[in-house]
């Protein structure tokens, strides 16, 4: 991890580009992780909320992935929800799959077993996910 000092430069630089709008959605995507990696989560979380209307793709999909991974860090069940919902669609065999264990999980945590069960047997029904994984949220 950067100094802070560094941390404040790299994050004013990142400011000052326009956090990569340059370069369109994968400006956005890098300019949020790099801000990931200097521990300012929210403000990552809000350059991909920002780019979300402009991107498409596999580039929207993974900043759609970490905004509900944030969102759900911060106990922010709704938006995290909402969030892994639209990758589960968006990309279903892909990161998809991470969002649709990631559904269940909320589920679990929320007390909705129904739900969780019901999204962990879908999960078990298709071919390569992760078992193990699936069965820890169960």
């Amino acid at each position: 991890a950067p100094l802070a000092g560094r941390a404040d430069a790299a994050a004013a630089a990142l400011e000052a580009t326009g956090n990569g709008a340059a370069f369109g959605p994968a400006g956005a995507l890098f300019a949020g992780r790099v801000y990931a990696e200097l521990g300012r989560h929210d403000r990552a979380t809000a350059v991909y909320e920002a780019a979300a209307a402009r991107a498409r793709g596999p580039v929207a999909v993974r900043m759609a992935l970490a905004a509900a991974d944030r969102y759900a860090d911060l106990g922010m069940t709704a938006p995290a929800r909402q969030r892994y919902l639209t990758v589960a669609a968006l990309d279903p065999d892909g990161l998809g799959r991470t969002a649709a264990l990631k559904l269940a999980a909320v589920a679990a945590d929320a007390g909705r077993a129904d739900e969780c069960v019901r999204r962990c047997r879908d999960l078990l029904a298709r071919p390569g996910d992760d078992r193990a994984a699936v069965l820890a949220v169960l």
